[in-house]
């Protein structure tokens, strides 16, 4: 099962990385649905129509959920719903840790379908 997820989890990697990206920099708030009281900021490293990706000092788990707000250099800003899709260890040439960069998938409020973004209140 756990391989059978990898490839699918690969698969739609590949289909995703044919959207165009923008590159950060800049910062996200996320309010995770286990501590929804509190923002998390996270350096963001690039963006596109589904997702984004950030770098974090700490792993964040697959499959965690909350909320993204994000303002773009234009003024726009915008909350949606997301999940961690994946995170890796990023490491200096000795092998160490020293941060880590996450996938984030953007959901719109229409039954976790992508979609245009909400606009934050």
């Amino acid at each position: 099962m756990k391989e059978l997820r990898r490839r699918l989890a690969e698969a739609l990697a590949e289909e995703r990385r044919d959207c165009q990206r923008s590159q950060g920099p800049g910062e996200v708030l996320v309010s995770w649905h286990h501590d929804p009281l509190r923002d998390q900021s996270y350096s963001l490293l690039d963006l596109s129509e589904h997702g984004l990706r950030v770098r974090s000092s700490a792993r964040l788990p697959e499959g965690m959920t909350g909320r993204v707000t994000l303002a773009l250099d234009d003024g726009t800003r915008f909350s949606r719903a997301a999940m961690v899709a994946w995170c890796r260890a990023s490491r200096n040439d000795d092998g160490a840790t020293t941060h880590f960069e996450a996938g984030i998938r953007l959901f719109d409020g229409r039954m976790g379908a992508y979609g245009p973004a909400e606009d934050a209140a």
